[in-house]
């Protein structure tokens, strides 16, 4: 199936939470909420990765297998965009980029490789080891 009439049967399927249509870099919805109340979504993503996706992740041509509709209308309340990672994820952002990720919680300082046991206890650090000739750090260096 060509990536035409893929994109095409998203656009429609979309169009039945509102009002679907293609846009460069995607496809706009428009959600009615309330009476004269809407919400626009823009899904970012181009007809190629919606193949890939598709194709990836549920094997099939039709759009109504996937969770779409339900991560447009996932979306949180004030955010414009639902952006196609490439890594077959869907995230909300403020704008049509990926929104930065968020830095893991590290404590601060240096840091230091170790190896351990099964019991959490530390067996060997590589600030022991010597590495001139690649070997570990006699067992009574060990922590």
């Amino acid at each position: 199936m060509g990536y035409e009439r893929i994109w095409e049967r998203l656009v429609e399927h979309l169009d039945e939470l509102g009002n679907a249509r293609e846009v460069p870099g995607g496809i706009e919805v428009t959600i009615e909420r309330l009476p004269g109340r809407s919400r626009t979504v823009e899904v970012v993503l181009s007809p190629e990765d919606w193949d890939d996706y598709l194709s990836t992740m549920y094997g099939d041509g039709d759009p109504a297998a996937t969770t779409i509709k339900e991560r447009v209308l996932g979306t949180p309340e004030g955010v414009r965009f639902l952006v196609y990672d490439g890594t077959y994820d869907w995230t909300p952002s403020g704008t049509r980029e990926l929104p930065p990720e968020e830095p893991q919680d590290l404590e601060p300082g240096p840091g230091h490789w170790v190896t351990t046991d099964d019991d959490g206890n530390v067996t060997s650090r590589f600030a022991d080891w010597d590495g001139s000739a690649g070997d570990p750090p006699p067992s009574s260096q060990r922590g």
